[in-house]
């Protein structure tokens, strides 16, 4: 862990800055200890790039963000920080500087930051300093990396000592459909807030809904069994043309991770190893194709984000949005499932985090596929740069929302924004059902 500088101690909001960047930081630091050298620089997975540029490029991104827009300064290697941006070239991956050097290189921009951390006016009107907002933006990139390191050892097929405690429940939870009230609901939130959030979720506007109906838990490994018995990937009136295409060029007939283990059972390959399939936990790794091809099958669909971010964060006593479902305060273990890169989703149905509307499990454990493509909202404007949110405004993607058992807590509030490609199926991503009255 880095050190904190000592007068970073009179200001609350540095001491938080300081330690949500060493614990981000250390999350990775025990992820990768684990991993052996020459895994490190393994494309593990074609759409993504080795273990240790990650590494590296954490260290990049918070130079680039903090050390050379904020302040003004320079990375302390520029060639490292070419290395590990996103322009590099993918066919040069297999000569990478070892992960020590992508470790010591992110270490040497810490030190900076902290520095500039010290001395820094959190209070001067600079949109990237004001409340630290670009210390969090950095926070928030370094827990994304974590969630992608973590698909790409669960992809490697790893063994690791620790292994999660994987609770179930006797039988699963049927979930109940929840009446979600029509009417005129603000969505979204504003720069000037002190909670960090980033550009797409700005700024705040009105959405009309009609009365709909939501499941009040996402639906289960069980649930998902009886699509696959009933034969849910040989039926084509239950896919869409591009969900169909998909599945043929695939030929895929099961989950991502799922194994048959003889006599009708399954288990599922979790990143320290095959369990049982545990069937009254949320199924996940699920593409979109596959998750709007189930819902079809229950004779429902999936909901629309505005839909899912009404029903996850609007009271309707205060008649407001709140930050979580279960209100203002910042997450903790037991609100919700989040921040274990080595364990696994928990039941669907124990009633975590119930929302005003009575929504359960809306935030952590799973991502949860919505039916909209990711667009900027009315009025959308970058910030600090169109490379995070602008440039995937292109109709290739859909939201997803809630955060998994891995996120972040600085990930966890209800209006976050994730996007994937309809094909994404090695993420943690399920599905709640929703359909019209």
């Amino acid at each position: 862990m880095h050190g904190v500088p000592s007068n970073v101690m009179t200001d609350p909001r540095k001491l938080t800055i300081a330690n949500e960047l060493a614990r981000a930081r250390q999350l990775n630091l025990d992820l990768l200890s684990q991993v052996p050298e020459e895994v490190s620089n393994r494309v593990l997975h074609p759409d993504f790039r080795p273990l240790r540029w990650h590494m590296g490029h954490v260290g990049m991104f918070e130079s680039w963000m903090i050390l050379e827009q904020a302040k003004g300064g320079q990375p302390p290697d520029k060639e490292l920080a070419r290395i590990y941006s996103t322009e590099y070239p993918r066919s040069e991956f297999h000569d990478l500087p070892p992960m020590e050097t992508a470790l010591s290189f992110s270490a040497a921009v810490r030190d900076e930051v902290l520095a500039y951390l010290d001395t820094v006016d959190l209070d001067a009107e600079h949109k990237l300093t004001r409340n630290g907002y670009i210390f969090h933006n950095v926070i928030t990139h370094e827990y994304q990396h974590t969630e992608t390191i973590v698909y790409l050892l669960q992809h490697a097929g790893l063994e690791f000592e620790q292994q999660p405690k994987i609770e179930t429940f006797p039988s699963p939870y049927a979930p109940e459909a929840v009446l979600i009230p029509g009417g005129e609901y603000a969505v979204g939130r504003q720069l000037e807030e002190p909670l960090f959030s980033y550009d797409n979720e700005w700024p705040r506007h009105k959405v009309k809904l009609t009365d709909f109906l939501l499941n009040d838990s996402p639906s289960t490994n069980s649930d998902f069994l009886e699509f696959l018995s009933a034969g849910g990937y040989e039926r084509k009136e239950l896919w869409s043309e591009a969900g169909w295409l998909w599945r043929n060029e695939t030929e895929a007939d099961k989950p991502f991770y799922w194994r048959p283990a003889g006599n009708g059972d399954w288990t599922q390959k979790t990143i320290t190893g095959s369990i049982p399939l545990p069937l009254s936990h949320p199924v996940t790794l699920i593409s979109f194709h596959e998750a709007q091809a189930f819902a079809n099958f229950n004779g429902m669909r999936l909901p629309t984000e505005a839909e899912w971010e009404v029903a996850a964060s609007w009271d309707p006593q205060q008649g407001r949005q709140l930050l979580y479902p279960w209100g203002d305060r910042n997450p903790t273990p037991d609100d919700a499932s989040h921040g274990q890169p080595l364990g696994w989703t928990e039941p669907a149905g124990k009633r975590r985090n119930r929302s005003p509307l009575g929504l359960y499990d809306m935030i952590g454990n799973i991502w949860e596929w919505t039916s909209t493509p990711f667009d900027g909202y009315p009025g959308f404007e970058p910030f600090p740069y169109p490379g995070y949110s602008e440039v995937w405004f292109d109709g290739l993607h859909q939201v997803v929302r809630g955060g998994c058992f891995v996120t972040g807590a600085p990930m966890l509030r209800a209006t976050f924004r994730n996007w994937f490609y309809p094909r994404t199926r090695e993420r943690f991503i399920g599905v709640r059902l929703a359909r019209d009255t």
